[in-house]
Parts: C-alpha cells; structure tokens; sequence
C-alpha cells in the first residue's frame, strides 16, 4: 500500500502508537460507539487524547456484534473500568437485554412503565 501512497487503518494505529507521547490530551469527555471493533492500541490512542477525570470515557459495544477480532485489554490501554465489585465507586457497566432499534416504540413503552424512573408519559 506504501508503494501506492496509501494507508489503511492498521498503517494510521500504527503510526499513532509509534507517537503516543506526542499526541495531547484535548478532549474532556469522549463517547465511543462499537467499541467491541477496536483493540488495546485504538483504545490506547484514544485514552491518550482524553483527559483523565470523571466521566472522561463513555464506551458502547456489544460482544455478540464484534466484526474484527482484535488483542483487547483494557489495562494495557490504560483504562481503568470499575467493577460492581468496587465500593468505593458506583458501577458504570449496564446490561440491555434486548436492543430498541428492533422493536417500533420499545422506548417508549419503557418509559410508560416507569422503568428508568421516569415519570409517566402521556
């Protein structure tokens, strides 16, 4: 791909990685959606440009949904995720047992029902 001038995403990880002391911490709050497509280095880059605080990263994925299968560990990439177990800080891991992109109105009739404490909506 180099001999055409080009780069895929594993050139551009690559080449971050090889830099990670370079890159600044310019983001306060990040959200990454389908998470369970990228690897420690990704997630490595991305922890690098966060600042660390409360509620810096907000991470969204689905195992049963991962597409590239990639070396994962959230300690090698510096991301610390509390456990249910930690007492000293409230679990941010929620469970959805069903999705609401395949059912018309799944939203809403949670809501009705009060389930994320909510009040009733007409």
């Amino acid at each position: 791909m180099a001999a055409v001038g080009a780069i895929d995403d594993v050139g551009i990880v690559s080449a971050l990685c090889a830099r990670l002391d370079a890159l600044a911490q310019e983001f306060d709050h990040v959200l990454v959606d389908e998470v369970q497509d990228l690897g420690t280095l990704e997630l490595r880059i991305i922890r690098r440009l966060t600042r660390p605080g409360a509620n810096d990263l907000f991470l969204c994925g689905d195992a049963a949904q991962t597409v590239h299968t990639k070396y994962l560990n959230m300690k090698d990439a510096e991301i610390d995720l509390p456990t249910h177990r930690d007492r000293r800080r409230p679990t941010a891991h929620f469970h959805l047992d069903r999705a609401g992109r395949s059912r018309y109105g799944w939203w809403r009739s949670e809501l009705q029902r009060n389930k994320f404490g909510r009040r009733h909506i007409g």
